[in-house]
């Protein structure tokens, strides 16, 4: 999502966890190449645990 107001843009990617701790070293070295080459600046990275419940609800069924 981007904001042409302000040039503020959001990106967001999902990894499960094995696979963020394996390519983190990859992973900084896209984020880098990508900031020099679109001349754009990291202002937060944040990490979260996402659960997922699947519910049975009985109007479904």
């Amino acid at each position: 999502m981007g904001d042409c107001q302000t040039g503020r843009s959001v990106l967001t990617a999902t990894y499960d966890r094995s696979s963020l701790e394996g390519f983190a070293e990859t992973v900084r070295g896209m984020r880098e190449r990508f900031t020099a080459e679109t001349d754009s600046e990291v202002m937060l990275i944040a990490a979260f645990e996402l659960a997922i419940h699947h519910l049975r609800v009985p109007e479904m069924a």
